[in-house]
Order: structure tokens, then C-alpha cells, then sequence
């Protein structure tokens, strides 16, 4: 069963999400919390990709089988302690052909699942239609050391709206100055996504000194 990228959001917050692209595909970015169980690892990919382009999609499909089919036990095997009796939300690049089979497989041992629509492609897309949002921006400032994380977590937990950047941009080094949000580049694309929130009122740190 297809869903769409409105029910997935609304879906995903008592669901647990599994994302069946390559390990290599979920690396280069993915949904936050979701877990990756590959339907075709990065070498696998590889050689269906190759089919595809050589000697069609039949041959693609026949290979397809033939690489998955030795781990289809141990594929079941780890999505049945994933979803210990829930249903599951799952997910390839822009929900073809992987999701769909994955969801077929997994559906013969007894789960149930749902396809997201458009794949990660259209988490992607909406994630960055929600930076076109308006949003009521209140920056919260002061000298690195002065405690401004602890500020952060202690209003979210009153349930305020926190982006902490410090923590959710990971490995990236964001600056803000006053007036602007300065350029990001390269972005991950895991940032852009983890962003997907709707956040209309954000309390973002900013360093001062």
C-alpha cells in the first residue's frame, strides 16, 4: 500500500520508518530515525544498474532476484525485530520498484507495510519547501561556554520550538551573524531533511565575543 508524503509524516511519529536503499544511498543522506535495511547493498546496486543499462530492465529485474533471493531470510529476519509487531513505513529513492518488493517480501512473512510515495525524492522536496515557510526567528546569544545548549534543552523540554545548531548540524561548522543566516556549503543532505519540522518559531543559538 502506497502512502502519501502528508500520511507518512503524520504516520512516522507512531510507525517505525525503514529506509531500503543502499547503505551507501542512506550515508549520502536520509530521514532522521529511520533504520536502513538494504534491499540491494552498494555492490548489488551496481550490478542491476549495469543490467539495466546493458541488457534492459528484464535482466535488471532477473539479477535483481537472483542477489537478494540468498538474503531474503536474514532481510525478514531483521525487519521482524524492527517492527516487533507494529506496521512499517518504508522507503527507497522514489518509491519504485525496491519499496515496493521490499514490501511485498516482508508482507509474506506476516507484516504489513506502507510504500511512501516519491521515496526519499519526496521527503527531499518537501523538506526544502518548508525553509520557504515563514518563520519567526529569535536568536539566543552569548559567548561560547555560556551555557546556551543547557538554555536550549531546558526550554524544549517546556516544549518550545529549538533548533540547536551545535548539535543537529553535526559535523558542519554553522555561523549566524545578526541579520543572516550565512551560507552552508557543502549541506548534507540529512540537514536539509532533519529540518522537515515545521518550525514557525525557532530559537537558534548564536555566538557572541
Amino acid at each position: 500500500m502506497m502512502v502519501s508524503i502528508n500520511d507518512f509524516l503524520s504516520l512516522r511519529k507512531e510507525l517505525p520508518v525503514l529506509d531500503v536503499r543502499s547503505e551507501g544511498e542512506f550515508l549520502e543522506g536520509h530521514i532522521r530515525g529511520a533504520i536502513n535495511i538494504p534491499l540491494l547493498n552498494n555492490d548489488e546496486r551496481v550490478a542491476v544498474g549495469t543490467d539495466y543499462k546493458q541488457k534492459g530492465q528484464s535482466q535488471a529485474i532477473k539479477t535483481g532476484f537472483r542477489l537478494v533471493g540468498p538474503r531474503l531470510f536474514d532481510i525478514v529476519t531483521e525487519t521482524e525485530k524492527v517492527s516487533a509487531g507494529k506496521e512499517l513505513l518504508v522507503h527507497c529513492w522514489r518509491g519504485g520498484m525496491r519499496s515496493n518488493n521490499f514490501c511485498q517480501f516482508i508482507s509474506m512473512a506476516g507484516m504489513k507495510a506502507h510504500a511512501l510515495e516519491g521515496g526519499y525524492k519526496a521527503y527531499r522536496h518537501r523538506a526544502l519547501e518548508s525553509f520557504m515557510l515563514p518563520k519567526q526567528l529569535m536568536l539566543l546569544t552569548g559567548c561560547t561556554g555560556s551555557g546556551k545548549s543547557e538554555v536550549l534543552r531546558a526550554l524544549k523540554a517546556k516544549g518550545e520550538q529549538v533548533l540547536d545548531l551545535g548539535r543537529f548540524g553535526q559535523n558542519i561548522k554553522v555561523r549566524l551573524s545578526v541579520d543572516c543566516l550565512c551560507r552552508i556549503n557543502p549541506v548534507p543532505s540529512s540537514f536539509k531533511t532533519n529540518s522537515l519540522k515545521k518550525f514557525y518559531h525557532w530559537i537558534l543559538p548564536k555566538e557572541s565575543g
